[in-house]
C-alpha cells in the first residue's frame, strides 16, 4: 500500500486523490462477521449496513470461490484436444441462485442516510463536481495495486440514481475473514446511490463465510470501502478512495454527447432486435465474473455462458479454481430467449475436456429480458438477477463505424471466445496489412499443450498459436502453429525450433465483428475497436506475448497536473509472472504487478517500471514503502505517425498490444 498521509490538496484535487489515495480495499473498517464489531483502527468508520433490508433475499445457494477477471488474462492457447469421459447427469434439473427479489429493487436511500460519515482519503479528495457528469452505465476493467489482483467496477444508472458492483478476483480482505489465500470470496455492492452523489458514497463488502458456500447478504458486511468515483470525459473512472483507475470495456451506445441511447420497449424475443454480442456480467451469489456470448439468426441462436468456476456445480471436477466447466446451448428459437435451457458439461478429473457426447451434467434453466429506461446493450438474467453488459462491438445505428470487413483493406483487431471443449477463453489477433496477415491465438488453458509440459500446470497450459504472411483471401482456409511451454513452473520460454502442433484456423467472417472458426467452430467477437484506433494514449491495452503465450495488459491513465502537462500512471499486468516464482511457496497465477506513477505524456517512449511480487500469505498487500520491486524494466509505449499506440518494449522485448476501449467520450 503507498502510504502518504501529508499529502495537502491542491488544485488539482483529483489527481491528488488518485495518485496518492489512501483508503483501501483492506482497512476501510473490517469487521468480523460474528461480532460485526470493527477489529481494524485504521480509518474503520463502521457504519450500520443494508444487511438487515437484504434479509431473505439472497437466500441463494451456489458453487466454491471461481476467478473472475481472469479471462482478461491468464496466459496459454487454445483446447483442440480430443474428448474425453465425463458423468452425466443430464436428467438433473439445476435452478442456479433464484432470488424471490431483486437486490435492484430494494429500496436502501433510507438506510444510506443513515451511514455514518465514510473514510476520507488522508492525501486529498475531489471535490463534488470537479468532473464533467457523465452518465456512467456500463463495467470498467481495471487493477487492484495493493494485492494485483484483476478487478471490474459494474454501474448501472437510471434517471436519478445508480446501482455499483465491484468484483475481484481475490478481495484481500475477505482473504483475511476465510484465513486462506484462496481466489475470490467476495462482492461489494452499493444501490442507490444518487447519481450527483457517485463521487461521495460507501460500498458494502460482503464476504463468503466457507470456501464452497454463498455469500449471505442476511448478515453484516465484512468491511466498508470508500466508493467515491470520477468519471473521466474518455470513459475512465477512478476511485479515489484507493485510487485504483479502471478503463470502461463495455459498449452501451454513448451518444456524442456522452448520453445513453435507451433501449426501445423490445421484446428481447423479436427477431427485429439485433442482440448478437459478447457480454460481461458478475454472479451475485459468490462474485465470480460470468461471460455471456451470443450469436443468432432470425431463426436459432447459439449461446454460451462461462463462469470461472463451476466449481460447485461441477462437484466431481477437479477441483481447480478456474474451468471446471462450460454451459452451451445451440439452435435456441430465436423467439425463445426469454425462457431457455443451457446445458453445463463439467471437466471431470483428470481430464482437460469435456465430453459432450456423454449428455450435460446440469440442465441450468436462463432467462433473459431488456430493461425498460436502460442503455441499449444492457441484459438480465431475472431468475438470478445478474445483469450482462455487452463488450464486443455492434454496427448500425447505435456504433457510429463500420464493423464490416474488406479484403482490400488493413485491420488489425483482438476477438475473444469462449472455448466450449475445455472451458476456457480464447484471444485471437489478426493484422492484415497490403494483403497479408499475421494472426496469433492465446488461450488462458491450452488443453492441447497437455503433453510434454511439466511445472504446476495442470490449469494453466501456456503456449501460443501463430500464422504468418497468410493471404488476406485465404483466411477461410489456413493453418495455425501450436508452440507450448515445456515447463510452465519456471521461466515459461516457448522454444519455436520444435516441431508444432498444427490446428485449423479457418474464419468466416461475419457481420457486427463476429468471426467464426469453422474447425472448432468457437465464435469470437471483436474486443478493439476495428477502424477508430485514436491517438489517445489513455486506455486499457492487450496483446500476446510471444515468448510465453501469456496476455499482456496495459492500463494508461494520462491527466493534466501542472501548465497542462499530461502525466501519466501506467499498470502492466499478466496473470503469471514468473519473476515471482521463487519456490513451491510462491503464488503461481495473480502474483505479481508492474507500476509507475507520474510519468511525462512525453516520455513514455522510454522510462522505468518496477514488478512488484504478491505475497504468498492470505491478505497481505504490497507495500510500496517497504517492498523491494523483484525486477525494473526498461518500457516503452511505441506509436505510429499518427500518435497511436501499437506496442510496449520491456527490455527490449516488444509486444504489439491494440486498444480494447470502446469509442471514446466526445464532450
Amino acid at each position: 500500500m503507498i502510504k502518504d498521509s501529508n499529502a495537502n490538496s491542491n488544485d488539482n484535487a483529483l489527481k491528488v486523490a488518485y495518485r496518492h489515495g489512501h483508503d483501501h480495499d483492506n482497512d476501510s473498517g473490517l469487521i468480523n462477521p460474528t461480532t460485526a464489531t470493527a477489529t481494524s483502527s485504521e480509518d474503520a468508520d463502521v457504519s450500520p449496513s443494508i444487511s438487515s433490508k437484504l434479509s431473505g433475499y439472497f437466500s441463494k445457494s451456489k458453487r466454491n470461490i471461481s476467478a473472475s477477471a481472469i479471462a482478461c488474462g491468464i496466459v496459454g492457447a487454445a483446447a483442440v484436444a480430443g474428448i474425453t469421459g465425463a458423468a452425466t447427469r443430464s436428467s438433473q434439473i439445476h435452478m442456479r441462485k433464484n432470488a424471490a427479489v431483486s437486490l435492484f429493487d430494494i429500496d436502501t436511500a433510507s438506510i444510506f442516510d443513515a451511514v455514518v460519515p465514510r473514510v476520507k482519503s488522508k492525501s486529498g479528495k475531489s471535490e463534488p463536481g470537479t468532473s464533467t457528469p457523465i452518465p456512467a452505465t456500463g463495467y470498467y476493467s481495471g487493477y487492484d495495486t495493493e494485492d494485483g489482483s484483476p478487478q471490474k467496477v459494474y454501474v448501472f444508472c437510471g434517471v436519478e440514481t445508480c446501482n455499483i458492483t465491484i468484483e475481484d478476483s481475490r478481495f484481500s480482505t475477505c482473504e483475511q475473514v476465510l484465513g486462506a489465500g484462496e481466489f475470490f470470496g467476495g462482492v461489494g455492492v452499493a444501490r442507490d446511490v444518487p447519481v450527483d452523489s457517485l463521487d461521495d458514497f460507501s460500498i458494502e463488502l460482503y464476504c463468503i463465510e466457507e470456501f464452497g458456500g454463498s455469500i449471505n447478504f442476511t448478515k453484516s458486511p465484512s468491511s466498508i470501502l470508500t466508493g467515491d468515483m470520477q468519471v473521466l470525459p474518455n470513459g475512465q473512472l477512478i476511485r479515489t478512495g484507493p485510487g485504483f483507475f479502471y478503463t470502461v470495456q463495455s459498449f452501451v451506445n454513448p451518444k456524442e454527447d456522452g448520453a445513453m441511447i435507451e433501449v426501445e420497449a423490445v421484446d428481447i424475443d423479436d427477431v427485429g432486435y439485433n442482440i448478437n454480442g459478447e457480454y460481461n456480467g458478475v454472479d451475485m451469489s459468490d462474485g465470480s465474473g460470468e461471460f455471456f456470448n451470443i450469436a443468432c439468426t432470425k431463426e436459432f441462436c447459439d449461446i454460451v455462458l462461462f463462469d470461472q468456476g463451476f466449481t460447485q456445480e461441477c462437484e466431481n471436477s477437479r477441483g481447480e479454481a478456474f474451468y471446471n466447466g462450460v454451459a452451451f446451448a445451440k439452435d435456441v428459437p430465436r423467439t425463445s430467449l426469454s425462457s431457455f435451457e443451457i446445458d453445463l458439461y463439467c471437466i471431470e478429473f483428470p481430464d482437460l475436456v469435456i465430453n459432450s457426447t456423454a449428455g450435460p451434467d446440469l440442465k441450468i434453466p436462463f432467462e433473459l429480458e431488456l430493461l425498460p429506461d436502460s442503455p441499449e446493450g444492457v441484459m438480465r438474467n431475472p431468475l438470478t438477477d445478474n445483469y450482462y453488459y455487452r463488450s464486443s462491438y455492434k454496427s448500425g445505428e447505435y456504433a457510429g463505424f463500420d464493423t464490416s470487413f474488406s479484403l482490400y483493406e488493413d485491420f488489425n483487431a483482438i476477438f475473444n471466445a469462449l472455448d466450449t471443449e475445455d472451458s476456457s477463453i480464447q484471444a485471437l489477433q489478426i493484422d492484415c496489412k497490403e494483403g497479408f496477415c499475421d494472426l496469433s491465438l492465446i488461450d488462458s488453458s491450452f488443453s492441447s499443450c497437455k503433453d510434454g509440459t511439466s511445472g504446476n500446470a495442470y490449469s494453466y497450459l501456456g503456449g501460443i498459436a501463430v500464422a504468418k504472411n497468410v493471404s488476406q483471401n485465404s483466411l477461410h482456409d489456413f493453418q495455425l502453429e501450436l508452440f507450448c511451454v515445456e515447463d510452465i513452473s519456471s521461466i515459461g520460454i516457448i522454444d519455436y525450433d520444435v516441431t508444432p502442433i498444427i490446428l485449423t484456423g479457418d474464419l468466416v467472417f461475419l457481420e457486427d465483428g463476429i468471426i467464426k472458426r469453422t474447425g472448432p467452430g468457437f465464435n469470437y467477437f471483436a474486443s478493439s475497436n476495428l477502424d477508430l484506433q485514436t491517438n489517445e494514449v489513455s486506455g486499457l491495452y492487450s496483446g500476446a506475448r510471444l515468448h510465453d503465450g501469456g496476455q499482456q495488459r496495459v492500463n494508461i491513465l494520462c491527466t493534466p497536473v501542472v501548465d497542462d502537462v499530461d502525466e501519466c500512471d501506467i499498470i502492466v499486468w499478466t496473470a503469471i509472472n514468473y519473476e515471482c516464482i521463487q519456490d513451491d511457496t510462491s503464488r503461481f497465477i495473480i502474483n505479481g504487478i508492474a507500476v509507475a506513477k507520474g510519468e511525462p505524456r512525453d516520455a513514455l517512449d522510454g522510462f522505468y517500471i518496477d514488478l512488484y511480487c504478491v505475497s504468498p500469505e492470505a491478505g497481505v498487500e504490497i507495500d510500496y514503502e517497504a517492498d523491494i520491486p523483484v525486477r525494473s524494466f526498461h518500457a516503452e509505449i511505441l506509436t505510429d505517425d499518427n500518435g497511436k499506440v501499437v506496442s510496449l518494449s520491456l527490455d527490449a522485448d516488444t509486444i504489439p498490444i491494440l486498444k480494447n476501449t470502446p469509442v471514446p467520450y466526445s464532450n
